[in-house]
C-alpha cells in the first residue's frame, strides 16, 4: 500500500468516486424529503389547530389483592435481576462459583 494521492480518488465504483456517490446520495435525500412533505399550503388557509388534551386524573385506589399481586411481581424481577448480576461477574471474573 502506498502513500495516498492527492489527484486520484481512493475509491471509485461505476465511474463514480466516493464523493459522487455522496453527492448523488444526498441529492436522492433531499428530493425524497421534498417529495415526501407533499405540495406547498395555500397561504390564506390556518393550520389546523391541535384537540384539546384532556388528562385522565389519577387513577383509582389498588385492591390490597392487586397490590400484593404487584409487589410479588416486582419482587421476582429483583431477584432475576440479582443472579443475572452474579452470573454476569462469574463470567467476567473468570472464575467459578
Amino acid at each position: 500500500m502506498g502513500i495516498p494521492q492527492c489527484d486520484k480518488p481512493a475509491w471509485v465504483f461505476l465511474s463514480l468516486s466516493m464523493a459522487g456517490w455522496n453527492a448523488l446520495a444526498a441529492a436522492a435525500l433531499t428530493l425524497g424529503s421534498a417529495w415526501g412533505r407533499g405540495p406547498p399550503r395555500p397561504q390564506g388557509r390556518k393550520p389546523r389547530e391541535p384537540a384539546p388534551h384532556s388528562s385522565p386524573g389519577p387513577a383509582p385506589p389498588a385492591s390490597p389483592a392487586a397490590l400484593a399481586e404487584i409487589l410479588r411481581v416486582d419482587h421476582a424481577g429483583e431477584l432475576a435481576a440479582v443472579h443475572i448480576y452474579r452470573g454476569h461477574r462469574v463470567v467476567f471474573e473468570g472464575r467459578r462459583q
